[in-house]
Order: structure tokens, then C-alpha cells, then sequence
């Protein structure tokens, strides 16, 4: 099997739970939070657009090491790392700014 066969044979399953979750987690979320119903779609096209672009680039990590994850274990933690930070894990909800 080749590595773009499997890259893109992977992405039909690797995405659907992932938007679905991105989906119902901000139908929750902003009743909750109280924010404008107006920057919904915005907010979930770049959650949807930033969690592809994250599986992606894991996969071709994994693929790029052929499945030794001790080869690229710095650029593994990297990753996550930069996932984590980017994902606005750090980010206090009671400081998101108001909505335009």
C-alpha cells in the first residue's frame, strides 16, 4: 500500500467523529458561554479547518517514519505541543473578547 493510498483511505474515517464532536461541543458550548449565534459558522469552520489540517500532518509524521514512532519522537512532541497551545487549551473563558 502506498503512503498516499493510506493518507487518503485514513482521512474518510480519521474525520468523522472529530467534526461531528467540533459540531455538537459548540451547539452546547454557546448557549453556555452566551456568545453571538453570528460568528457560529466562522468559529466552526476554522475548529473543522485547523482539526484536518492537525490529523494530517500526525499522519504524515507517522507515515514519514514508517511506523517507528521512536524516529520522530522530538517532532512528535512538537506536534503536540503546538496542537495543545494553537487549540486554545490556555485560553481563560472568562477573557475571550466580545464578538464584533
Amino acid at each position: 500500500v502506498s503512503s498516499v493510498a493510506f493518507l487518503i483511505a485514513s482521512a474518510i474515517f480519521a474525520y468523522g467523529i472529530p467534526v461531528v464532536a467540533i459540531i455538537l461541543g459548540h451547539l452546547i458550548g454557546y448557549p453556555i458561554l452566551g456568545w453571538e449565534w453570528g460568528t457560529f459558522l466562522v468559529q466552526i469552520l476554522f475548529a473543522i479547518g485547523y482539526t484536518t489540517a492537525a490529523i494530517q500532518v500526525g499522519k504524515t509524521l507517522g507515515v514519514a517514519a514508517r511506523g517507528d514512532y521512536t524516529k520522530l519522537t522530538r517532532g512528535y512532541v512538537l506536534f503536540i505541543f503546538l496542537s495543545i497551545l494553537f487549540s486554545g487549551f490556555f485560553v481563560n473563558v472568562n477573557n475571550v473578547p466580545d464578538s464584533w
